[in-house]
């Protein structure tokens, strides 16, 4: 399950993100919020890596599902409104040093 940010919203992917939490809890998994927000964060295309990158500075007990949620709204709102998306088969980077830190190695 992965973000597309040219054929879908966030707040639609949160909808089906969530629902596919619920599913696996109805299964009888156990799932830590951690845990949660790690899987959310996998599903994120590489534009949003300048948002995964600052929140790898946070502590894990600072990572909450709602704060993610809320930055990453924040992050597309503001995208929108500047008018800087990712077209098909484009291939840039929006940070001035790129990161070549990957979240999932910590989760």
């Amino acid at each position: 399950m992965k973000f597309d940010s040219t054929n879908d919203t966030l707040a639609n992917h949160f909808l089906k993100f969530d629902k596919s939490i619920r599913d696996l809890r109805s299964t009888g998994a156990t799932l830590e919020e951690i845990d949660i927000v790690c899987h959310l964060l996998l599903t994120m295309p590489n534009e949003y890596e300048v948002v995964v990158t600052a929140l790898e500075t946070l502590s894990k007990e600072d990572l909450k599902l709602n704060f993610l949620k809320n930055l990453l709204l924040k992050e597309e709102l503001k995208r929108r409104s500047t008018g800087v998306t990712k077209k098909e088969g484009d291939s840039y980077n929006t940070m001035a040093f790129p990161s070549t830190r990957n979240f999932s190695r910590e989760c």
